[in-house]
């Protein structure tokens, strides 16, 4: 199972008239686990969030 996180602004999924991009993708054995994760990964910092999206693992590390 792949658990996708989106970024408002650009054209790559249309909802409701809104755009999204996604920028940060990870597999999960099972929906529980990914929803897990998200509610780990909303609990973040912007700046935290941004460093991963990024792959700024030494970022990542100080925040």
């Amino acid at each position: 199972m792949e658990h996708k996180h989106f970024h408002h602004g650009t054209k790559f999924i249309k909802d409701n008239g809104l755009k999204f991009k996604i920028v940060y993708t990870e597999k999960f054995q099972t929906r529980a686990e990914a929803m897990k994760r998200e509610k780990q990964l909303k609990g973040w910092a912007r700046a935290k969030r941004r460093s991963l999206i990024a792959d700024d693992l030494e970022l990542l590390k100080k925040l």
